[in-house]
């Protein structure tokens, strides 16, 4: 009986190492891949939210507190975050001069953004 646990979860081992070896990507893993088109936009819940776990840093966009502060002092609104997102390429460039995504974004900055 132990024999064949031991050659279950051996096999199971090497299962699970082939194919996450098989999987591997040498380039940087990207959790928010480039949209396709207007329609495929980010939720604009889920641009807040990944601009608060540093998901725009690159872009010149603070997480975690440090973006609850710079909205509250009025540096960072909508536009800088989906300008940031457009640099990341993760919007398309008209989403900047979308007023129902902007106000929509900002709302998601009202309720999800406080310093705490």
């Amino acid at each position: 009986m132990k024999r064949f646990i031991l050659a279950g979860l051996t096999t199971l081992t090497l299962c699970t190492t082939l194919i996450s070896t098989a999987h591997a990507d040498s380039t940087a893993f990207n959790p928010y891949p480039p949209l396709s088109s207007a329609s495929d936009r980010i939720p604009p819940s889920d641009l807040v939210s990944m601009a608060q776990r540093g998901g725009l840093r690159e872009q010149g966009i603070p997480g975690n507190l440090g973006l609850a502060s710079a909205y509250t002092l009025g540096q960072i609104g909508a536009k800088e975050i989906v300008q940031g997102a457009v640099n990341a390429k993760l919007l398309p460039a008209e989403a900047v001069s979308d007023q129902g995504y902007l106000n929509q974004v900002n709302f998601q900055l009202q309720t999800q953004v406080r310093v705490r």
